[in-house]
């Protein structure tokens, strides 16, 4: 049997259809969409579906040494794409691109050889008619120049699309997420200048869990967004770094604190506690 060629013919409106608008406004969207066409990619030829072979551990394991991309990032894109209809889990050992054909484009080598002789004919055709007249010439640099203009205003309407409305955008929880990580994430997300990551802060609020055991970390992240609106991020700000010695210092001076609060006493600090709770977050 001949050769064939394969390729993925993506719609002018691709980038503007909803779900791929939602999908790249998400928190590590850019990384999901990218996992999306390379799915849409390894799924060419096989007409829509993938197929786990067993070398993984699992398919999201085998995925991951297929396309070269972290497995919780493919986690995440594809509880995303079944949720939009773009993905079908078949079974447990086969998924289908659900929009893949119509996306298909393919012709045998033969087809490929003809396509490319008719090209290069055209390309000769092409530059003796351009060689007449340098008014052709003029309007073809003026319409490159009016084709460049216009792909300069897409991509400043790209770049404000992904800035609407961030702190809006809920991110997409995996499975193993409890209820008490998911407000904490939500709330971390909804501090103004918090370089919110969901992979990165999931492992970091769990790591705090661990450290800090005897404090309620959803009320201490609330206390702390409380706390930013007087003293807001500075340029040289480690929010993370800052919130782990929230953490401490709540551990450290927690007892004496509540004890006031209990008896109604406005809470006054010593000089110490007062470096401690406002002036040494960013310090390790």
């Amino acid at each position: 049997m001949g050769k064939r060629y394969y390729w993925l013919k993506l719609k002018e409106n691709f980038f503007n259809q909803k779900e791929i608008k939602r999908l790249r406004r998400l928190a590590g969207g850019d990384t999901f969409t990218i996992i999306y066409l390379k799915l849409l990619l390894l799924s060419l030829k096989a007409e829509g579906k993938i197929y786990f072979d067993g070398v993984g551990n699992d398919f999201i394991d085998e995925l991951s040494l297929e396309i070269d991309e972290d497995a919780e990032n493919i986690k995440l894109t594809l509880a995303y794409l079944q949720a939009k209809g773009l993905l079908e889990v078949v079974n447990e050992s086969e998924y289908f691109m659900a929009d893949i054909p119509s996306m298909i484009g393919s012709e045998s080598a033969s087809a490929s050889r003809v396509r490319r002789h008719r090209q290069k004919k055209e390309l000769l055709q092409s530059n003796t008619l351009a060689l007449q007249s340098n008014d052709d010439v003029t309007n073809c640099n003026t319409e490159i120049e009016i084709e460049s203009y216009k792909e300069i205003e897409l991509d400043k309407e790209t770049d404000k699309d992904k800035k609407v409305d961030k702190e809006n955008t809920q991110p997409i929880f995996s499975p193993d997420t409890t209820e008490l990580e998911r407000n904490i994430l939500n709330k971390l997300q909804s501090i103004s200048g918090y370089p919110f990551d969901y992979i990165k802060d999931l492992s970091f609020i769990r790591d705090l869990a661990v450290d800090y055991p005897t404090i309620d970390i959803l009320e201490q992240v609330k206390k702390y967004s409380v706390w930013l609106l007087d003293n807001p991020y500075k340029a040289k700000s480690n929010p993370r770094l800052q919130f782990r010695n929230w953490c401490k210092n709540s551990v450290k001076w927690g007892d004496k604190k509540d004890y006031r609060a209990s008896r109604g006493d406005e809470t006054h600090y010593t000089g110490e506690e007062e470096k401690d709770f406002g002036f040494q977050y960013d310090k390790v």
